[in-house]
């Protein structure tokens, strides 16, 4: 049980203070599980005080879930001195229980009380009680690629360790520049996907983003780039010089060329 301090909900003589406690927070995926109780007592410090009319609070969890008039103190008779008397809701109207949707990135859930009594004396208090926070996946790494000439194969890995985000898919965007074009997905809850890619342009570069997603949709990306193999008929070769590949050209009569990315037939 959490305590989150008290909070003055009525200013006048005597005074009303109110404190939340937090019995249970549970998190899966986007839901918070939640379980409250709700102290109050007169005066600052234990101050001063009787207050005969009975006490009740409303309460609700992000504007959701209001649950109203729920009973802290009954009457307690006139001019009876409750000076030093902590009253709890639990034990007249039980604990305030539900379940609230969040944002992927949420770290805490707002409890508000709305404080009143049978004559019209009337305060609030909210606390922004912490929850557990999902993370996305991390340390992104390509390992080693495999570049063919019109064919590759793309291995992404990642980590992750967060107890409320599950990996459910991997995405490939690809293309020929940094804007793609072509995209590959796997439905997958591994920490690693490899794609293959088929249909590729001889010795052309081509651009990719590897991106992994969970069940809430966080998600976390690399991109990168590889060049295709050139595809080699003959090699130069020249005395003291390195050896370089030569790949072959068609030459058109009106002087424009043309990468020839294959020979079938030799006569």
């Amino acid at each position: 049980m959490a305590a989150r301090g008290w909070q003055c909900v009525f200013g006048d003589v005597p005074e009303c203070w109110v404190q939340a406690f937090d019995d249970v927070i549970r998190r899966e995926g986007n839901t918070v599980y939640y379980q409250f109780n709700v102290a109050a007592r007169t005066g600052n410090t234990y101050g001063q005080g009787y207050w005969d009319y009975p006490w009740m609070v409303d309460l609700s969890v992000d504007n959701k879930n209001l649950s109203t008039n729920r009973l802290i103190k009954p009457y307690t008779g006139w001019r009876r001195i409750i000076r030093g008397q902590e009253h709890w809701m639990h034990l007249h109207s039980g604990y305030y229980s539900g379940s609230v949707q969040v944002h992927s990135l949420a770290t805490t859930i707002r409890l508000y009380i709305f404080f009143h009594d049978t004559m019209g004396h009337t305060g609030a208090a909210e606390y922004w009680i912490p929850i557990p926070r999902a993370s996305a996946p991390y340390n992104l790494a390509i390992g080693e690629s495999k570049i063919k000439t019109t064919s590759a194969q793309i291995t992404a890995s990642c980590m992750n360790t967060s107890e409320y985000s599950k990996v459910v898919k991997w995405e490939l965007d690809y293309g020929e520049s940094p804007s793609y074009g072509k995209n590959l997905h796997i439905d997958t809850n591994n920490t690693k996907a490899t794609f293959d890619l088929s249909g590729l342009k001889t010795g052309t570069r081509y651009y990719y983003r590897a991106r992994v997603t969970t069940d809430i949709g966080l998600s976390s990306e690399i991109t990168g780039s590889f060049m295709t193999e050139d595809v080699t008929y003959a090699q130069r070769v020249v005395e003291g010089k390195p050896v370089t590949k030569v790949r072959a050209v068609a030459i058109y009569p009106d002087g424009s060329t043309k990468r020839i990315e294959g020979i079938k037939v030799i006569k």
